[in-house]
């Protein structure tokens, strides 16, 4: 049993009658911080895979920590990057991240995905931050990789080469109250970039 905490990771061997606690040690090969957003297991490699964050610590700081020893030892990948959620299929690595959705086939070398794009619709995804990510194997063979992101649910059956983009929306013709609608909302500037407008005309229009 594996549970991660504000103050480091703790691993149990007797559901949970007793843990072993692994924390930020400056220094030392440890985990990068003690606030644990995620953890997630990797049966093919017996790898437990942590998104570790700074909590107290001078020396803290956010990254992805890893152990494939149960414990006795720990590697740090991705410094610097906020990771929210893993995802597995056999060797290969997802990380849901503020900075993007990365991918590894060997837990060492990392991809970042480009920007997405609606392979039908042309419709993007205008935001780096992505906070879940699955994998769902299809009948009859392979997998669909989904993520979800601060601006849609997307998944690609290709490896990224062609997306589909999701996203929950009521249309304006079918609802008319209100006649036109803006999202995100609250809109902040220092943390959106963009802005979504839902309006519907039955003919050429201006827009003010």
């Amino acid at each position: 049993l594996w549970i991660g905490t504000a103050g480091g990771i703790g691993r149990s061997a007797n559901n949970g009658e007793s843990f072993e606690v692994f924390s930020h040690k400056a220094g030392e090969e440890t985990i990068s911080g003690n606030f644990v957003v995620a953890l997630g297991y990797q049966p093919a490699a017996n790898t437990i895979w942590a998104a570790t964050i700074e909590a107290n610590a001078e020396s803290e700081y956010r990254a992805v920590s890893k152990t494939s020893n149960g414990g006795a030892t720990w590697q740090v990948v991705l410094p610097g990057i906020f990771a929210h959620n893993f995802a597995f299929d056999g060797n290969i690595v997802y990380v849901a991240a503020d900075e993007g959705l990365f991918k590894s086939e060997d837990g060492e070398n990392w991809y970042t995905f480009p920007p997405i794009k609606d392979y039908d619709t042309g419709d993007e995804i205008l935001r780096n931050e992505f906070y879940s990510v699955n994998i769902q194997n299809l009948t009859g063979g392979g997998s669909r990789l989904w993520a979800g992101s601060s601006d849609g649910l997307v998944y690609t059956d290709d490896n990224g080469f062609t997306w589909h983009v999701n996203r929950s929306y009521v249309r304006t013709s079918i609802r008319p109250e209100p006649k036109a609608y803006a999202y995100p909302s609250p809109f902040s500037p220092s943390r959106h970039s963009y802005a979504r407008f839902e309006f519907d005309f039955e003919n050429t229009q201006k827009v003010d």
